[in-house]
């Protein structure tokens, strides 16, 4: 799946730290029309992977949260979906894994900026996150 930097909202991004939520280092500006449609694609999904696991196994857990807000820095947002909690000491979690691929309805209504949210409980070390939007459902990023 090709990607470009105008729809990735994280890019091995480390999510660490004790009980706080971390905003996505970017988030997608839908216009004064917020649709996924101003992004030009007939479907939309948004590929969320494991790039680094918490090599320190705090016991913390992360959730993620795919949102829309009014406002850039997403206060006060409209969570469209969630991972649940994914245990950073979970032996299942091995870099590279995708979290999940989620299917985002193109003519729903959302807020003018799109982004993600990782809402962390308990204390997480180190894990990093991919995450973008594309028009496929693909594990394969080219660049």
């Amino acid at each position: 799946m090709y990607t470009d930097a105008r729809t990735i909202f994280s890019d091995a991004q480390v999510v660490a730290g004790t009980d706080e939520t971390v905003n996505a280092t970017n988030v997608i500006d839908l216009g004064l029309v917020p649709t996924l449609k101003s992004l030009g694609f007939d479907q939309c999904y948004v590929n969320i992977a494991l790039a680094v696991a918490d090599s320190a196994a705090a016991g913390g857990a992360v959730e993620i949260q795919i949102v829309s807000s009014a406002a850039a820095a997403l206060p006060s947002a409209t969570i469209h979906w969630t991972s649940g909690a994914l245990d950073a000491s979970a032996a299942p979690l091995l870099a590279g894994q995708l979290v999940d691929c989620v299917p985002l309805p193109v003519g729903a209504r959302y807020m003018r900026y799109l982004g993600v949210l990782y809402v962390i409980a308990g204390e997480v070390a180190d894990m990093q996150f991919n995450a973008h939007v594309t028009p496929h459902s693909v594990v394969n990023t080219h660049y």
